[in-house]
């Protein structure tokens, strides 16, 4: 299942992939990359950091 999910994200130009993740899993993994997002374009400079 990872090899078919990593080859269609690479047909599509997606970099980064979570295969095998249960249901109940996903929202926590989302959660995850948008907090990795906004971490990295606050130390860019790029996001006002919340009060």
């Amino acid at each position: 299942m990872k090899k078919t999910a990593k080859s269609v994200a690479e047909s599509v130009g997606i970099d980064n992939v979570m295969a095998n993740v249960l249901p109940n899993e996903k929202l926590d993994k989302v959660v995850e990359i948008q907090n990795q997002e906004s971490f990295k374009q606050e130390k860019e400079g790029k996001l006002k950091k919340r009060d």
